[in-house]
């Protein structure tokens, strides 16, 4: 009955990494799972369960902008690459002491 919640999955999620982390202190990982516990906080709050339930229900969506903003970036990558090709593959320096290894420190 415990586990038929998932905010109370969450939370004993939270609760058992928190000791495992104690209690091994060998895996360093864990010690960055602590972030988590402010979690546990939202298992108690209605307001912010509401919040986070919003949130979530909006990933779908963001997934479908930042593909499609991937996808813009996409084009414009190989049409700069096709526009732009062999344009800095030179360069002249009329400076003969580059060559020489002449310069001021020497």
């Amino acid at each position: 009955a415990y586990f038929a919640s998932n905010w109370n999955r969450l939370d004993s999620f939270v609760v058992l990494i928190s000791v495992i982390g104690v209690g091994l202190e060998i895996v360093s990982f864990l010690r960055a799972l602590r972030a988590i516990r402010p979690l546990r906080i939202m298992a108690r709050s209605k307001n912010i369960k509401i919040i986070i339930s919003a949130i979530a229900g909006a990933v779908p969506g963001l997934f479908n902008v930042f593909l499609f903003v991937v996808l813009f970036w996409f084009v414009f990558a190989i049409l700069g690459i096709n526009w732009w090709s062999g344009l800095y593959s030179w360069c002249v320096i009329d400076d003969a002491s580059v060559y020489d290894g002449g310069g001021g420190g020497q």
